[in-house]
Formats: structure tokens, sequence, C-alpha cells
């Protein structure tokens, strides 16, 4: 009987029609590391963005300020948060190189390099046709009781930007005002009476308008000017309301136009691109701001590389000096209070150009905070070892006004590293 051979089929492999659970983990894996590099990616060149912009402005805020000085023969003084003149700490002050630390304007260079306001702020015109004018700028111009507009005082003005010349003492001879003395008000006192004129070229601007979100104003309060306990509602003769500082950075609050907050009539201040208002330093002077002192001033010759926060992280190679201040019978460079064989507390290590240089611009970069006290981590000085203390010595040189807070100070590698500073000589 014929032997019968099982049959075999040849089987097919099985096929699929989707990812198993592995391979999906690994795609989904590879799409989130892209992602994740994208991100990083956009948000890098976002932030090289946000540097190239901020330094093209410093860079034209330092052109402008080159321009002023050749048509007023002084670079701006430093005005505080309402506009009105700060005082330069004197050589022989006890506490002089704390103070220094906050001697720096972040008000002076909207005022100057655009020139914006009322006339009876800059000395910038009004239609001198008007048959009102007299009732306008009579002595009780002042007086919002003698009309029902308390506005009245700036009818016809010119929304032109630009300035008078500000006078000897820099803010329109405010500083001779009855009452007010250099502070806007005080402006506005003398233009009143006829001591201030606003006859002569106008000045400036001396930069381009500036872009959306460049611009902005500070907290405002109008304030009570008749002690009657009500807001006045005068433009622009309020005070800087202390509780508009930001408490992550420290730094006074800006708001935009189109912002909840925003005042036109405030204080006006020129932004980076993180939103952050961009500081002024000029040197140090006697008296008027066309003063200076001489280079054989004792006990020291002032110069920019006193202001620590201008210093640099790092120096470029042949850049690096020292710069010590006298204080105390020792010789300071920062706050770091380790003593050297040499007699010298801190870092004082500084640039050639902050020796000659004789204003400068600087932004707090993208963290929008800036240590005054120290280049580099200093054991022992607040906000490297854990303790706080007062970062206050700009606002009032004592203390923030309103809740005084005790602000505490990072950690310097975190806060210093990212600062743009331009320097202007």
């Amino acid at each position: 009987m014929p032997m019968r051979h099982a049959s075999t089929r040849l089987r097919s492999p099985r096929t699929t029609n989707g990812f198993t659970l592995v391979e999906l983990v690994v795609v989904l894996g590879i799409i989130a590391l892209l992602v994740s590099v994208l991100v990083i990616a956009v948000s890098g060149a976002r932030e090289s963005a946000r540097v190239v912009q901020t330094t093209a402005t410093m860079s034209a805020m330092s052109q402008g300020m080159v321009a002023f000085r050749e048509d007023v023969g002084y670079l701006p003084p430093l005005l505080d948060e309402s506009r009105g003149l700060m005082s330069p700490p004197p050589l022989d002050d006890g506490n002089i190189f704390e103070r220094m630390q906050g001697y720096y304007s972040i008000t002076s260079p909207a005022e100057y390099l655009l020139g914006y306001g009322h006339h009876g702020m800059d000395g910038f015109g009004w239609d001198s046709d008007d048959d009102d004018f007299a009732y306008q700028f009579g002595p009780d111009a002042l007086d919002d009781s003698s009309n029902d507009d308390p506005n009245h005082i700036y009818q016809d003005e010119s929304d032109r930007f630009g300035i008078r010349h500000p006078g000897a003492d820099g803010v329109w001879t405010s500083t001779y005002a009855t009452a007010n003395k250099g502070t806007l008000m005080g402006r506005r006192e003398r233009f009143i009476n006829g001591k201030a004129k606003d006859d002569g070229p106008v000045l400036g601007p001396y930069m381009a308008l500036p872009g959306k979100g460049v611009v902005g104003s500070l907290a405002w309060s109008h304030g009570d000017e008749d002690g009657d306990g009500d807001e006045d509602g005068h433009e622009g003769v309020g005070e800087w309301d202390s509780a508009g500082i930001d408490p992550v950075s420290g730094q006074p609050r800006v708001y935009f136009p189109g912002e909840e907050g925003y005042d036109e009539h405030g204080a006006q201040v020129i932004c980076d691109a993180w939103g952050g208002p961009i500081r002024y330093y000029r040197l140090n002077y006697p008296g008027t701001p066309g003063r200076r002192y001489p280079s054989t001033q004792e006990p020291y010759s002032p110069s920019l590389s006193q202001f620590i926060a201008l210093r640099p992280w790092e120096f470029e190679p042949g850049s690096a000096t020292d710069y010590l201040v006298p204080s105390g019978g020792e010789l300071w460079g920062d706050y770091n209070s380790t003593l050297d064989a040499d007699g010298r507390r801190g870092d004082s290590s500084t640039t050639f150009e902050l020796q000659s240089g004789e204003f400068a611009f600087m932004s707090g970069g993208p963290d929008r905070r800036i240590n005054n006290w120290q280049r580099t981590d200093s054991p022992g000085v607040g906000g490297n070892d854990g303790t706080r203390f007062k970062d206050d010595w700009h606002f009032n040189w004592g203390s923030i006004p309103g809740s005084n807070p005790q602000y505490p100070v990072p950690e310097t590698e975190e806060v210093n590293r990212d600062n743009i500073v331009e320097v202007g000589s």
C-alpha cells in the first residue's frame, strides 16, 4: 500500500497594522526630545534678540547723551522717581561709599533725551497768540477753584517732543523756587511766576521715539498738594507711588500704554526688552551739573568704577585694573569685608573703560535683578551667605518709601552675570 506523505503549507509571517507599545514609547520620547530642543532654541533666540534690542536702545541713548552735551554743555543731572533733582552726595559724606551705589536715575533719560510733558515741566511751548493766555498763566493758575477744569493750564499745549535749555541747574531753575526746590512742582512754580522762559530754540529729541513696549510710566499718585485730604489732580505734579516696587526684582514697576496702571502724566522711563527701567549713571559732581571734581580731588577722584554694579562679571584680556575708595581709614573695593595684606577690603577689580568713562547705562538683563553691592560671589555678604540686608540706598538713601521692606539680595552670580552695560564718554 503506497505511503502517503502529509502535505505541508507554507505559512507567511504574521502581519501587523500598528506600532507596538515599545515603538510608540520610543517615538513619543523622540518627539518630546525634539520639542524640548526646539523650545530651548526658540527661547535662546528670543533672549538673544532681546539682548540685541536692549544693546541697540542703550547705544542710541548713549549717542543722544553726547548730542545733548554738545548742545547744553553738560550731561543731564540725575532725577528721582518723581522727576525731582537728586542732590549729589559730597565726597566728605561719611556714607559716601554706600550712597554712591544708589546714585543713578531711571527718569532722566526720557526727560532729557525725548523731552515729554508740558511747558511748565520742561520750558517747551504754548500758543503765545492765545487770547486766554493771561487767564491760563496768571497767579491763580495753580488754584483749581478758579476753573472747573483742573487741566486748564495746559490748553493749547503742543504735543511735540523736545525741551528748552534746562538752565544752569539742569532743572529749569527750579532749584531757585520759593518752595518745592528742585522738584517738578518747583518747575511749574517758576514758570507761572515768569522766572523760567520758554523762548529760544527747541532742543532734541535726542533719540528716535522708541517702539511699543520701550517707554512706560512708573506707578504714580497725584498726591494731596493742598492738604485737604483729597488728591488734587494736577497733571504730572504728584509723587511716585512707593507701592509700585516689584518684590521679585526689587526695582520699580513699569506700566506700558494699554496696561492698567499706566499714567501718561506720570514719570516716564525708557526700558530694556524685558520691561525693566534702564539705569542712567553719571559722574558725581559738585553743585551744578556742569562742574566736575578736579583729578587731584582728595581723598579720591570719583569715577564710574565707584559704582560696583557697573563692574563686569568677566574681564577682557588687558582691560582690568583696580579702584579703591577710602572709607573709615581703610580702602574698600566692595562690601566683602575680608582684609588683605595691603589693608584693602573686598574686590576692587574694574576696567580702564569705567575709569575714563563719564556716564553709563545699565540693564538688569533677563532676570531684571541687580546686586549693587558686589561684583562676584563674596562670602559673608548678604545674598551669598543666606542673610538679608536692605538694598535701598537709591530710594531716599535710607529706606524705601512706605513699607520699608527687607529686600533679599540674591547670589551675585545669578544676578550680575547677565547685566548689560553701555559706557559713554
